[in-house]
């Protein structure tokens, strides 16, 4: 069994590199192309929309993640309604095994990352 919260702090602490290196990035007073920080966002030009994208990830995570001990999402999860003849409306659910595909499609970027594993894949 995957341990949720490995996978969320995995997640979190990704983002918060990707924010963190937007907002030295931001406040650089020169562009030095020799900065490890600068070089691996060189293809990026709009800092803001990083941080926008650092913080809605964040939001899905949050989102996302299990917060009751559950082997589901209780985001991607549903109900269906059925009639019961004797208490009216009875609620089955159904769910999507956890982790979800959200989590999986956000954390594909992050595979080369030393603590990414494997269960993670798609």
């Amino acid at each position: 069994m995957t341990d949720h919260t490995t996978l969320t702090e995995f997640l979190l602490a990704r983002i918060a590199e990707d924010e963190a290196i937007a907002w030295r990035m931001t406040s650089a007073p020169y562009w030095n192309i020799d900065t490890p920080d600068k070089a691996s966002f060189i293809h990026f030009l709009d800092y803001d929309r990083i941080l926008a994208e650092c913080e809605a990830k964040r939001r899905i995570v949050e989102r996302h993640h299990v917060r009751e001990v559950s082997p589901s999402c209780a985001e991607c999860g549903g109900y269906t309604a059925t009639a019961d003849s004797v208490s009216g409306i009875v609620h089955h659910g159904y769910a999507i095994p956890w982790p979800c595909p959200t989590l999986k499609f956000l954390v594909l970027p992050y595979a080369d990352h030393p603590s990414y594993r494997p269960e993670w894949a798609l």
